[in-house]
């Protein structure tokens, strides 16, 4: 078995563990949603639902193994590079095509759903000094910006002392590949670490001022329990920030001059961990907007189906100005492909994948 062997049995196991989490994914769904599809308490436990829920799982199983085993079968032949991309679109396949199958088959028994309150509620205007101030908010990123620099400063100072070659990859027997040492790359780690960082800090302020939707019945606790959730994002952001400049400035810097792999394997395990698990806790405990925090059964709702597609996995709405929105099923927010900003991250997307096409295969 050769590295691209090892690799591809690592992908083929990370595809089936995510194809597990996507079996699951209701139980992450925002409440009163089942697989993005609006349901009464009552239709819920309707036989039909159900059975689709069983197909559902038993569909992305199926998928799974047969797309991990696919992509094993698959590193005898190709190159890490078409690997990786055949992992995404993988991916995709098994999480994306069992959802629109189900959430067609739930949409046209929600129709026949006398229970739910036909009333959508929607608050754009709301309180939101009362989610975060600004010096809540900028003072910690400030710190982590800060932490950033010292680390530039000292790899700064330390250049004179990296050997002339730098280590660029060590594959899975230990074999070794050097690079010239530059500056630049030397310095590299610190270019990445404030990427991230302005990455998290983006990502942190569009949650904190997405449109809030507040349940009618219980305004107040609504709102008090989508603070205390859209807070805890904010520390996900900023413990992910901590953990990747850990990774870059003291891990991989580290590697990169001595070869030792251990402090960047161990930061590696660390951040995944917590990048995977924080955010199921959150969507298990809580849901996306906290209304699982509550008693209350008459939910807010939100925009009209017709502007969720592809199973309620991508939201379209040009009348939206928001950029990001609350996720009807999975865990977290998606960007509102209508709206201005992300009809432009949209275009960057699919021209970065065509780049990526055209330099695999005609490169």
């Amino acid at each position: 078995m050769n590295d691209i062997n090892k690799l591809g049995l690592i992908y083929s196991l990370t595809n089936f563990l995510l194809a597990i989490i996507y079996a699951y994914a209701q139980a992450y769904s925002k409440r009163g949603y089942l697989l993005g599809v609006s349901l009464s308490e009552t239709m819920g436990e309707d036989k039909r639902v159900r059975d689709i829920l069983r197909t559902y799982k038993a569909q992305v199983l199926a998928l799974g193994v047969i797309s991990s085993i696919g992509i094993y079968l698959l590193s005898f032949v190709l190159g890490e590079a078409s690997l990786s991309l055949v992992l995404v679109l993988a991916t995709i396949l098994v999480g994306l095509v069992p959802l629109v199958l189900q959430n067609k088959r739930l949409r046209e028994i929600s129709k026949a759903d006398v229970n739910i309150p036909k009333t959508r509620v929607v608050s754009v205007e709301f309180a939101r000094q009362r989610l975060a101030s600004k010096k809540k908010i900028f003072l910690p990123y400030g710190i982590l910006f800060l932490v950033i620099l010292a680390f530039a400063i000292k790899i700064h100072l330390a250049y004179p002392g990296y050997p002339e070659k730098l280590i660029n990859h060590m594959d899975f027997s230990g074999k070794i590949d050097y690079t010239d040492k530059t500056y630049l790359g030397v310095q590299s780690v610190s270019i990445i670490s404030l990427l991230m960082w302005a990455s998290y800090l983006a990502t942190n302020l569009a949650i904190l001022r997405a449109k809030a939707r507040i349940s009618p019945d219980k305004p107040e606790e609504s709102l008090t329990n989508l603070i205390k959730v859209r807070r805890l994002w904010t520390f996900y952001c900023l413990i992910s920030t901590l953990l990747m400049v850990l990774l870059f400035q003291v891990g991989v810097a580290d590697f990169m001059k001595t070869g030792k792999s251990f402090l960047t394997i161990f930061l590696t395990v660390v951040l995944v961990t917590f990048a995977v698990a924080f955010p199921l806790i959150i969507g298990r405990r809580y849901s996306v907007d906290g209304s699982r925090r509550g008693t209350y059964r008459n939910l807010g709702y939100e925009e009209d189906d017709k502007y969720w597609l592809l199973g309620a996995s991508i939201y379209y709405n040009t009348g939206d100005p928001s950029f990001i929105v609350e996720k009807r099923v999975g865990v977290g927010y998606t960007i509102n492909l209508g709206s201005r900003l992300g009809k432009i991250i949209l275009v960057l997307g699919l021209l970065i994948l065509i780049a990526v096409f055209v330099r695999l295969y005609f490169g």
